[in-house]
């Protein structure tokens, strides 16, 4: 008898001393929201906040028809700048912050708002012909559209886009030059160049020039 009361009493320590050092989850502090950070890149938005520990961020969307959630991928920190990506035009979306410390210990921000504008005017239509998503790697088509607005005047911009599996537009970029044989690099950023040899041009997800690359005779108009 006298074993089984110290057995019982030697669970209901270990208990107590276990709820007392549970971790609290890691706060997020400072959100703000920016929902148009760039002219470049229209359906795109940008969250910026502190958390209280090292964590890494994922995002909660809600557009009305579709929930989905997207690890951004990026390190442990404490200070995050996060673009907001994959958003369809048109829509409110509902968006959460999700973060989560090294301990794998969750916290979750209240709800925001992004409104997306529908595509413009003269964007090229697309027609879908076949979509298998269920034979499709994951992530987005990324490609460059040739194309001439319908009153066969010059265009403002040159296109890059982005289309989910369904072939619905969820980024594109709009380019000062052409745009063609556009990729992804390792660190997250497109790659591409215009022309047939002219400057090369790294730029992030909002449209931010992050380099650029020409060759020594390459005029100055076209540089920049």
């Amino acid at each position: 008898m006298y074993r089984e009361h110290a057995l019982r009493a030697g669970l209901v320590a270990v208990t107590v001393l276990s709820a007392g050092c549970s971790v609290p989850p890691p706060e997020i502090r400072g959100l703000e929201v920016d929902p148009r950070p760039s002219e470049r890149v229209p359906l795109a938005a940008q969250a910026t906040f502190e958390t209280t520990r090292l964590a890494t961020v994922a995002l909660e969307f809600d557009d009305g028809a579709r929930r989905w959630t997207v690890d951004t991928g990026e390190r442990a920190r404490t200070h995050h700048v996060v673009p907001i990506l994959g958003m369809r035009p048109g829509r409110t979306h509902v968006v959460r912050v999700i973060v989560t410390d090294e301990n794998g210990v969750t916290n979750t921000s209240e709800p925001f708002e992004v409104t997306t504008d529908p595509l413009p005017h003269d964007f090229p239509p697309i027609d879908v012909r076949v979509s298998q998503p269920d034979r499709m790697e994951p992530g987005v088509t990324l490609f460059e559209p040739t194309y001439r607005p319908e009153d066969d005047s010059e265009r403002d911009h040159h296109l890059l886009v982005a289309v989910d599996d369904t072939g619905e537009v969820v980024w594109y970029y709009k380019a000062a030059q052409s745009v063609s044989d556009a990729r992804r690099l390792q660190n997250g950023n497109l790659l591409y160049r215009t022309g047939r040899a002219g400057p090369l041009y790294e730029i992030d997800m909002l449209g931010n020039t992050v380099s650029e690359w020409h060759t020594n005779g390459t005029p100055e108009e076209q540089v920049g």
